[in-house]
């Protein structure tokens, strides 16, 4: 079972303190700009992405190893 999803948006512009992002999928939702990325210009993709707490757990145990295989080496 794949435990994360991921959709790809279009950052359209701000109204008020929300981003609005669209994805052909879901139509246009609001963002809280405090969430937005700060590099993030109009027409740039950005993706959500929904993640359990086991997926985490194995994609920084994964970052860990790699980064003692490094210290190794």
């Amino acid at each position: 079972m794949n435990e994360n999803f991921e959709l790809t948006f279009t950052f359209k512009r701000f109204e008020g303190r929300h981003a609005i992002l669209d994805n052909e999928l879901t139509g246009e939702i609001k963002w809280p700009i405090k969430h937005l990325p700060e590099d993030v210009n109009p027409n740039d993709k950005v993706r959500l992405k929904l993640v359990s707490d086991k997926m985490e757990e194995a994609e920084n145990l994964l970052a860990l190893k790699k980064t003692l295989e490094e210290l190794v080496n």
